[in-house]
């Protein structure tokens, strides 16, 4: 029994607690309520406001239009005081006139004086003339007095009028800003009221959240964050305590959230890879187990990582560190960027080319950001809004355009004259450019108006103000002062850049006139045309690189040349002399010599008195002589005479290597042409009817070149090598000397400092000559007794070098 009454003393309390319970929820709901009509009332306070805005917008073009009246009215007074300064002069050129005319009868009257007495009646007529004359005159003078006056009238109520509108215009000018800033001050505020009002509000949802025993779990953030250590995936909760539940695979990590429920917007599949780190793609999506939602977020990895998963106040964040190779791509980066939303995420890290923001893959998101610089509307916008699906079969349009703009989070203005009904069908298409095909299919366009909000019009509406905006726009140009300014040149001609400034940059009331002796431009034109010109002037007027370009012509020939030469006879002799005689009556005498005479040999005091000296059976010597080669002559010869042998043996072997190297160098200007030659001039007689002459032939050692460097500091060179010189081993019927020609003509680019070949001619020739005796030089090893060997091989290689160098890197860096 006591426990019972325990157990219904608890329970009237829980009753009274859970009455107390109820009416502090009806009273927030109470006051819930009284907040919201609040905050109608002050949306309707700064719709008010805005009209106000307008209001005093309206009231500003009316003051301008009426500043452009006056200024019409002005240019007609005007119009009306130099007509009447005109007719004055007119006037003032008769009165000279009928002053002239008077001075012509002034004379007259004085020759008509002298006959008076004849001519009485014609005088008393000329006077009534003069006197008529001068009433003219008088008339005259007074009507150019009040001409005057009525123009120094009409002067002085110009000035008055100008000043009276400039007067106006400033008071209402300052009438216009004073109430521009009350009325942003009220915004400011109102915006202030209201964000107090959005806190209230979030607390007293969520104590109402938090009264409620089963309320959802809302997961209102999902944040991607590249530090320099790791990289983090923090999820922001609203409406109570979450416990994660985590499955950890090689590649991939899965965090369930019971009870939990993802936004729509933030259910989307998610590309990160482009940041190359841990962390490649993360996916989140709501789905239903047993009954019960849950939201799960699956975040794929670059290989296996670990992760930690940490829990804070309304926060959980899954972190995957880094690796070291990972932590210096991120420390080596270029630059330093503040943290901006990319592909849906928010990131703070240093960013090179490879890591800045790719475009986004199939049903990625990438929301609009708000500082972004909007194109215009047309070809070339680049549309950043969600992907969406659109199906429609007879639509208003009206209802079409206000679903699309609030998909895309945009305030949108429906003029009264957008009618009709519109059918669509697109699929995964960004709301942005589903917005822009709207559009276009029933021939509208749309203006972005500033903050959140664009307007919808219609083509020639859009074409029309377009118009008028060109209009105010020249309006305004040619009420803008113009100005003079001298722009001194330096390296450039004056001339040049002048026709540059004039071709490109001029406007119609612009003048261009140049000063050739100091190299000046005087330029009169609007101040922006001024700075345009100004930075024309500074990328166009550069020092002239100059380039020192080196040829080298290197020359190499070798030469070796061989001769092995055999010269030997002799002579029989069989007489009574020799004391062999034949014997017989004939032949008695009998004699045996070779034919080849050759006094080198000497064989005085071998020979006989009668032989030959000596006599060559074979005779094949080399070239020897001073300064060649060697031989060896040798004679064996009998006691009496009768038999003589002469034997000489030459041989002769020359190398030779000559190097040769020519090395012209010349600087120049850019696209310059130089040229620099060395060499003599050959004198060639020549006969002809009106006598002998010489012909004067240069044999010189010339290059040509035109360089032309490149913003890359590369020289593009157009090149002409010549190498001519007198060729003793040449010559003419006459005994003139010949000339040995080397030349190369080419174009090629080369890198300044670096060399290059730009050609070669290589040459070899051999020879090889037997002179010998017929079938006895063919017998093996004997066969040298009757034969001589010439054996030469000549070399020669030509190579041309070209070595370009830029001596002032300044021109091209500027110029860059």
């Amino acid at each position: 029994v006591l426990s019972a009454k325990k157990w219904e003393l608890r329970a009237s309390k829980s009753k009274r607690n859970l009455d107390r319970l109820e009416s502090s929820i009806g009273r927030a709901r109470t006051s819930l309520k009284e907040t919201r009509e609040a905050y109608r009332s002050i949306q309707l306070e700064v719709a008010r406001l805005s009209r106000d805005k307008d209001l005093a917008r309206k009231a500003l073009f009316r003051t301008k239009a009426a500043l452009e009246s006056t200024q019409l009215q002005t240019r007609e007074e005007q119009r009306l005081l130099t007509s009447l300064r005109k007719k004055t002069s007119r006037k003032i050129a008769q009165f000279k006139r009928v002053s002239s005319r008077l001075s012509r009868m002034e004379n007259k009257l004085a020759s008509l004086g002298r006959s008076r007495s004849l001519k009485e009646a014609e005088l008393r007529t000329l006077t009534s003339e003069a006197v008529s004359l001068r009433h003219e005159v008088a008339a005259s003078r007074e009507e150019i007095r009040q001409k005057k006056a009525e123009i120094a009238k009409l002067e002085v109520r110009r000035r008055r009028l100008v000043a009276s509108m400039e007067t106006s215009a400033h008071k209402s000018r300052k009438v216009i800003e004073k109430r521009l800033k009350n009325l942003e001050s009220k915004r400011a505020l109102l915006r202030s009221q209201v964000s107090m009002l959005e806190k209230q509000k979030a607390s007293l949802s969520a104590v109402i959240s938090t009264s409620g025993a089963n309320a959802p779990i809302v997961v209102n953030g999902v944040e991607f964050v590249d530090s320099p250590w790791s990289h983090q995936v923090v999820l922001s909760f609203a409406g109570g305590t979450v416990i994660p539940k985590t499955l950890h695979s090689q590649k991939t990590l899965t965090i369930h959230l019971p009870s939990a429920y993802l936004r729509h917007d933030l259910r989307r599949k998610m590309d990160i890879s482009a940041y190359h780190g841990p962390i490649t793609q993360v996916m989140a999506w709501n789905r239903q187990v047993k009954g019960k939602g849950e939201a799960v977020i699956v975040v794929n990895t670059r290989g296996v990582r670990k992760a930690e998963v940490r829990r804070s106040k309304g926060k959980l964040t899954v972190l995957i560190p880094k690796t070291i190779a990972e932590i210096r791509r991120y420390k080596n980066s270029s630059s330093t960027v503040h943290p901006t939303r990319v592909a849906g995420y928010l990131t703070s890290v240093k960013t090179v080319a490879a890591r800045l923001p790719v475009a986004p893959k199939a049903k990625s998101y990438r929301p609009y950001r708000s500082n972004q610089k909007r194109r215009s509307y047309g070809k070339g916008r680049r549309y950043y809004g969600r992907y969406v699906d659109l199906d429609f079969k007879d639509a208003d349009i009206h209802n079409v355009i206000r679903l699309v703009a609030e998909v895309w989070g945009r305030n949108v203005v429906i003029p009264d004259d957008v009618k009709g009904t519109v059918s669509i069908k697109l699929t995964n298409v960004r709301v942005d450019r589903a917005f822009d095909v709207i559009l276009k299919s029933k021939g509208l366009a749309w203006n972005y108006e500033g903050g959140n909000i664009i307007r919808v019009i219609t083509s020639e509406q859009r074409k029309k103000e377009m118009e008028e905006l060109e209009a105010r726009t020249k309006t305004k140009v040619r009420l803008i002062q113009t100005q003079t300014r001298l722009i001194p040149i330096n390296y450039a001609s004056a001339k040049d850049i002048a026709k540059a400034i004039g071709d490109n940059v001029k406007s119609k009331r612009g003048k261009v006139t140049f000063d050739a002796r100091t190299n000046v431009i005087i330029y009169m034109d609007v101040p922006s045309k001024l700075n345009v010109a100004q930075k024309l002037v500074q990328s166009l007027d550069l020092p002239t690189p100059q380039v020192q370009i080196e040829a080298r012509i290197v020359e190499a020939e070798s030469t070796f040349l061989r001769e092995i030469g055999v010269q030997w006879g002799g002579s029989l002799l069989a007489n009574s002399a020799t004391g062999n005689p034949t014997g017989l009556i004939f032949p008695s005498n009998v004699g045996l010599a070779g034919g080849n005479v050759d006094n080198v040999t000497n064989s005085t005091g071998v020979s006989s008195a009668g032989a030959a000296n000596p006599d060559f059976a074979v005779n094949l010597p080399a070239s020897t002589g001073q300064g060649s080669g060697g031989a060896l002559g040798m004679t064996l010869g009998s006691l009496s005479g009768a038999v003589n042998i002469n034997l000489r043996l030459s041989a002769m072997e020359e190398i030779g290597h000559v190097r040769s190297i020519s090395a012209p160098k010349i600087t120049t200007l850019d696209n310059v042409k130089a040229t620099i030659s060395q060499g003599v001039e050959i004198p060639y007689p020549q006969s002809s009817a009106q006598g002998n002459t010489v012909i004067m032939k240069q044999a010189v050692l010339s290059l040509s070149v035109t360089p032309h460097v490149t913003n890359d500091n590369m020289v593009k060179l157009k090149i002409d090598v010549t190498k001519d010189e007198p060729d003793e081993t040449h010559r003419g019927a006459d005994g003139s000397l010949g000339i040995s020609k080397k030349a190369a003509s080419t174009e090629l680019l080369v890198k300044s400092g670096d060399t290059a070949v730009i050609g070669g001619i290589y040459k070899r020739v051999s020879t090889l000559v037997y002179r010998k005796v017929p079938w006895f030089a063919d017998i093996p090893i004997l066969g040298w007794l009757f034969k001589s060997q010439y054996k030469k091989d000549s070399r020669s290689e030509l190579l041309i070098f070209i070595t370009p160098r830029v001596l002032n890197r300044s021109g091209i860096m500027t110029k860059q």
